[in-house]
């Protein structure tokens, strides 16, 4: 009996507590935009020997200070064309 009692009034005192809440705050959000430079990436995985065309690469948007060396931007590509 008296645990009865005591589980009621533990259920009504969380009852009460979740009424008197207050509501979450909203959250605002702000988006930095990021300097990019755009990448020549494999559309899929390339097999070691396998031939490549055209259609196996797209250009990517990557961030700017995580390109590498070793990757294709797309203003290199545009300044040999250029330079033709």
């Amino acid at each position: 009996m008296i645990v009865g009692i005591v589980a009621l009034t533990a259920f009504l005192f969380m009852g009460i507590l979740t009424v008197f809440r207050p509501a979450p705050k909203a959250v605002q959000v702000i988006e930095k935009p990021i300097d990019s430079t755009e990448v020549l990436v494999a559309r899929t995985d390339l097999s070691l020997g396998q031939f490549a065309t055209q259609s196996h690469f797209r250009w990517q948007s990557w961030p700017t200070e995580a390109v590498s060396p070793a990757f294709i931007p797309r203003q290199r590509i545009a300044i040999r064309s250029a330079a033709r």
